[in-house]
């Protein structure tokens, strides 16, 4: 039995679907997947410095990065990636960030202020607290796709389809 090695795995489909990354073709999303980690991948990266070194600022930048991400159609990170990335590796451009993934970036950066506020008052354990679940958040969605908010919506508000090509 040959198997379609262009057929992209319904499952990562579904959590990639959840997410608002709606009516592309199995061959989209085998280019589009890989660069779809990039934005929560460098996300995390500096989540995970911040956090480590208690670094309140790196947070607070963090937390203006989501929100720049959940106003304005694109993260600032997809922008980066559109604009130098994609060019020097021949790949995709990234789509405009659905509503779903910009509510997550909106709750994203209230988590990252909070974190750094935690280190800023002196609630360190709080902060290191906040920011290593922001980061294990982080790195489910750039490893395996999985947005537990997205997931949330998902079953709260339904299956509204949202076309983006």
């Amino acid at each position: 039995m040959a198997t379609d090695l262009k057929a992209f795995p319904g499952a990562l489909r579904r959590r990639i679907e959840v997410q608002g990354f709606t009516g592309f073709s199995d061959e989209d999303l085998l280019e589009l997947d890989p660069w779809l980690r990039f934005t929560p991948f460098l996300s995390g990266l500096i989540s995970v410095l911040s956090t480590f070194m208690g670094a309140y600022y790196l947070l607070f930048g963090l937390a203006v990065f989501f929100l720049l991400g959940a106003a304005f159609p694109r993260h600032p990170f997809d922008v980066f990636y559109n604009g130098f990335i994609r060019s020097l590796e021949n790949s995709p451009r990234l789509p405009v960030s659905p509503v779903r993934r910009r509510i997550v970036y909106g709750i994203l950066a209230v988590l990252s202020f909070i974190a750094a506020l935690c280190f800023i008052t002196g609630h360190r354990s709080w902060g290191t607290s906040l920011g290593w679940l922001l980061s294990g958040y982080l790195a489910l969605m750039a490893a395996q796709q999985i947005c537990m908010i997205s997931e949330a919506l998902h079953k709260v508000c339904g299956a509204r389809r949202a076309h983006n090509p």
